[in-house]
């Protein structure tokens, strides 16, 4: 099946294809004669008072056997002449998608990244940063650029102080083990996380303060707490590639308390801007 034979629509509901008798149909419908079209997709004749979308030049159409589906075609003046093509639009969008009549399977962008083998994790543990001490980490992106999805901050204490800057001087320090979220079809990463660096400059700032508050202390000892410290949906981090970026956390707490932290991120090209 490919280019089916022309059909004449007047201004009566007319069956354009009928997939319970003629089988699933999945391509494009093309107006070759008169101004516009009506179409409607229905498992009977609709009924004269019904609407339906207005089809000018190509229109996507999918049409399903199992669920009894038609395609029914009129005009308000004249006539119009519709031909079905099953090679044209053959992952194009069905119509009724974007006028809310028909419903469209969605994902966000992290469950992708996932089944893709882009989204990667690590995170971070410290039994017992000093009080009012400074705790860095390097996040060094390779070739890829890196868009943070999401940050998890634990305290024991009364907190920590998140700074983040770009392009510092360091040396040494203890790489950190990276994981991909996907171990059917991971893509290797390109980023190195690096703990306990000797910074001697710590770059340009490219964030504000942030600050991840555990509890006072009740009692003479402190409450342990848990801060959530996510990226707001859509918002993410954008870091460039070939570029070191300083993540250091500054203790708010007089004794020591622990810390835990969780990271995830995607590497590759945002689908926007596509800067090719």
């Amino acid at each position: 099946m490919s280019t089916l034979a022309p059909v004449t629509l007047g201004q009566s509901w007319s069956v354009i294809y009928d997939a319970t008798v003629s089988g699933d149909f999945v391509g494009g419908l093309n107006l070759i004669g008169g101004s516009y079209a009506v179409i409607r997709v229905a498992s009977s004749t609709p009924l004269a008072s019904d609407g339906g979308w207005q089809a000018i030049g190509s229109t996507a159409i999918e049409l399903s056997k199992a669920n009894g589906e038609k395609l029914y075609g009129k005009t308000y003046n004249g006539t119009s002449v519709v031909q079905l093509d099953s090679a044209q639009f053959p992952d194009a969008f069905p119509p009724g998608v974007f006028t809310g009549s028909r419903a469209m399977t969605v994902q966000f962008y992290t469950e992708a990244n996932v089944k893709n083998g882009a989204q990667f994790e690590a995170s971070t543990y410290n039994p017992a940063l000093a009080a009012l001490a400074v705790s860095d980490y390097i996040v060094s992106v390779g070739v890829k650029p890196v868009l943070l999805k999401g940050r998890a901050i634990s305290v024991s204490g009364l907190g920590l102080k998140l700074e983040f800057f770009k392009n510092p001087t360091f040396t040494g320090g203890v790489q950190i083990p990276v994981f991909n979220l996907n171990s059917r079809n991971p893509m290797a990463t390109t980023v190195q996380i690096i703990a306990a660096p000797t910074v001697t400059v710590t770059g340009a700032k490219v964030g504000c303060d942030k600050y991840a508050l555990g509890s006072n202390p009740q009692g003479g000892s402190a409450v342990t707490s848990s801060t959530l410290f996510n990226e707001a949906a859509g918002l993410e981090t954008l870091l460039a590639p070939n570029s070191a970026y300083l993540f250091r956390a500054t203790s708010l707490d007089t004794d020591p308390q622990t810390v835990f932290s969780y990271n995830t991120w995607f590497e590759g090209e945002p689908d926007l801007p596509r800067l090719e």
